[in-house]
């Protein structure tokens, strides 16, 4: 007589076998991992896209900052009125001027060689402006003509060459985007009614 082996407590003869559950954890490591992978994937094609136009994106955002702060500057003289006041523009001037430095070195990041070039000699004639309007700060009332003689020739050439060449090849850099607006006419014109008035100053003592 065949007899059954008996069941295990609490197990009923209808209770089928069940497999044992396999652990949950191997299946979300594999899809972190995969989701891990097609996010390093895009950020390094995203990176790859965005590099390409970093370069102008630099010198353009840069050398407008650049624009601004001259303009900015050009506009203190052009409302100066009297020596006294032409002495704070002169350290306002010169307050500005110091954030020509960030611009700086941020356009030395740009590695196109021409457009390094471009916008660092564009750089250099604008802070050469700056330079030679901060002098401004130190007018000795018993020479007011120093400043006529030894500073108005330098930013006019700097103004100068930023008309002669500069300014289109900035544009140029662009390619269509905003312009940036470099107003040398703007920047002369203040330095000669400065140059001027000073001159005439001189010549009453």
């Amino acid at each position: 007589m065949d007899l059954e082996p008996p069941l295990p407590a609490g197990r009923s003869a209808e209770t089928p076998d069940v497999p044992p559950t396999r652990p949950l954890l191997p299946i979300v490591l594999l899809v972190a991992i995969v989701g891990l992978l097609i996010f390093a994937w895009a950020s390094v094609a995203g990176a790859l896209d965005i590099n390409s136009g970093t370069d102008r994106d630099v010198a353009t955002e840069e050398l407008a900052a650049d624009a601004r702060i001259m303009d900015s500057a050009a506009g203190l003289l052009e409302d100066a009125d009297g020596v006294a006041e032409l002495r704070a523009a002169g350290r306002a001037i010169g307050e500005l001027r110091l954030g020509l430095d960030d611009q700086r070195r941020r356009l030395a990041e740009v590695e196109d060689p021409a457009m390094a070039d471009v916008a660092l000699r564009t750089h250099r004639q604008i802070v050469a402006v700056l330079d030679g309007w901060a002098q401004l700060e130190r007018l000795d009332r018993a020479d007011l003509g120093s400043w006529p003689r030894r500073e108005a020739g330098p930013v006019l050439e700097s103004t100068n060459r930023l008309r002669d060449g500069l300014v289109s090849k900035v544009r140029a850099l662009a390619e269509g985007d905003d312009p940036v607006d470099l107003d040398h006419a703007r920047a002369r014109a203040a330095t000669l009614k400065v140059a001027r008035f000073l001159d005439r100053a001189a010549r009453r003592r």
